[in-house]
This record gives structure tokens, sequence and C-alpha cells, in this order.
């Protein structure tokens, strides 16, 4: 209930800042593109850290002037190969994930938009094989459903080149509450391709993550 009411008044506060500003293509919704990332992860219990990968392929369609809807699916793998208190341990996690999201968003300026982000994700873990002092251990399959929000800022330095900042929360599911950052750049390679690079930083009490993540786009 209190998530509703934050979302809520996200949504009101979002039409009520944003006055209106003049039309135009700077950002455009009706896209698919490739992602790939990296990231590394804070082990609690542990001064290593764990290594992860994704790649994926995103789409999204503009339903109204100011509403976009946007779905995602992308396979994950998360490794650790360290020690905790001096014990030996090794594991290797693959997983899956879903998301179906919808953005609002609104020019604010000629060169500057506004954004809100809604995303549903369901995820998937498969069940794999962990190392604990030489030992061999299973870990069951998992599923987890999380709900994220964020505010993003975009602006076009040029019609070509566009910077972008986001904030938001993921909450749900079998973890902690994280708090989630993004800063990154999209560069247009020509009217329907562009490439985008974002640093992403996740922090949750049981450990922050931080990353990079790619995305290959074409415009339709």
């Amino acid at each position: 209930m209190r998530n509703s009411w934050i979302i809520g008044v996200l949504i009101v506060m979002f039409f009520m800042l944003c006055r209106p500003a003049i039309a135009n293509e700077l950002f455009r919704y009706n896209y698919v593109n490739a992602v790939y990332g990296k990231a590394t992860y804070d082990m609690r219990g542990s001064s290593q850290k764990a290594d992860g990968s994704l790649y994926g392929v995103i789409g999204s369609y503009a339903i109204h002037e100011l509403v976009a809807i946007g779905v995602q699916y992308k396979k994950t793998k998360k490794s650790f190969d360290g020690s905790f208190s001096g014990t030996p341990v090794s594991i290797t996690s693959i997983g899956n994930s879903l998301a179906m999201g919808v953005t609002l968003h609104k020019m604010v300026s000629n060169s500057t938009e506004l954004g809100l982000d809604l995303v549903r994700d369901h995820s998937s873990t498969d069940a794999t094989t962990a190392t604990f002092a030489g030992l061999l251990f299973t870990v069951p399959a998992s599923t987890d459903n999380t709900n994220a929000f964020g505010i993003r800022v975009s602006t076009a330095i040029v019609p070509e080149f566009r910077l972008m900042a986001s904030v938001g929360r993921t909450t749900g599911g079998n973890f902690a509450v994280s708090t989630d950052y993004s800063i990154g750049a999209e560069y247009e390679l020509g009217k329907n391709f562009s490439m985008d690079a974002k640093y992403v930083l996740n922090t949750i009490s049981t450990g922050n993550s931080r990353g990079l993540i790619v995305n290959g786009r074409y415009y339709y």
C-alpha cells in the first residue's frame, strides 16, 4: 500500500511540474535494441567481489505522445570464486529475467525531457552447485518478483548527442530494497541507429553493485 501511494504521488508531481514545451523528435520511443552489461557485486563477509554479466533485448512502443510501454528479456550470470572468513567458496548462478513497464515522459524545455519509469520484473535462477571448503552443495532454483520506479532526465547537447541520468527504487522480492542510480550518454549513428552507455550503481544493505551497460538501438 505504501508503495502505491508513493507511485501515485510521483505521477501527480510529474504532470504538475512539467510545463508545455515545443514537441520534437529528440527523444523517440519506438525502438528495439540489444543490451550487454558487466558488473561487480560486494559480498558481505568477504573483501572479494562477485562478477556478473547480462545480455538481452529490449522493445519499446509509444502508445501516446506522453506514454510508452516496454518489455525486456535478459539472461544473467553471476559468479564468485573467493573465500568467506578464510573458507574457500565457489558458486556460479545463471538465470533470466522478463520485465514489463510503462514510461511517462514530457518535454520540459526545447532540449530536455523528464520521465517517470515504472517496471515489474519477474526473474528466475537455475538450480546450480556451489563449492564450500571443497564440498559440493546444491542450490535450488528460485524465482523473484520486484517493482521498480524511477525519475529520469535526458538532455540533448546537440540533436545527435544526448546525456541522461536517473534515480529510483527497487522494492519487493526476496532481497532488501535498493536505491538505483545511473548516468550515461547516447550518440546517434544515423537516422535509425544509436549507441548508448550507462554507468549503474545499486546500493543495498547486503552490498552494493556497480556496472556498465551498453545498448545498440534501432529506431523504427
